[in-house]
């Protein structure tokens, strides 16, 4: 009797879906940006560590777009993408977000699953922003996590990256 030997495929914590180029600002302010008007519901988090926050000096970049596999933790998410592409502005999460805020079929699926970006919040501590759209709304709802407390996000979750 021969004994055949089994690898158990690992799953990757990331796929790449896609690259988007996104457009800077000379200066961002994200309380005249994240409004009701421009398709935004702001939670508490968001509003205490972002609504503040003023970008000086963006500059246009191209940006990661990456489908989360399997059910991961912040730290894992953080591990794989790196800490020289984890971390984007603030201004690029808004434009990312604005080119759909009305729910137009776009790269980001507005099915309710969370899209997440790292970004420093004006407490200059890192922060897992996420957005997910809810049709009955007609907002992205917006929110953060600590990053020091990771959360747990499912698999088809969207990650936003500096571009790798």
């Amino acid at each position: 009797m021969s004994k055949t030997s089994t690898t158990s495929a690992t799953v990757p914590v990331l796929t790449l879906v896609e690259g988007i180029k996104v457009s800077g600002a000379k200066r961002f302010v994200a309380s005249e940006s994240f409004t009701q008007e421009n398709g935004f519901y702001l939670w508490n988090n968001f509003k205490k560590y972002f609504l503040n926050k003023v970008e000086e000096n963006i500059l246009d970049t191209t940006l990661a777009i990456h489908r989360l596999e399997k059910r991961s933790l912040d730290d894992q998410i953080r591990k794989e993408l790196g800490q020289e592409h984890e971390e984007i502005a603030l201004d690029h999460c808004f434009d990312l977000l604005k080119n759909q805020s009305k729910g137009q079929v776009g790269l980001l699926l507005t099915d309710g699953c969370f899209k997440i970006a790292y970004i420093k919040g004006n407490d200059d501590k890192l922060w897992a922003v996420y957005a997910y759209w809810l049709s009955d709304d007609r907002y992205w709802h917006v929110d953060a996590y600590s990053v020091e407390y990771p959360s747990d996000w499912i698999g088809g979750d969207l990650v936003v990256s500096r571009d790798c």
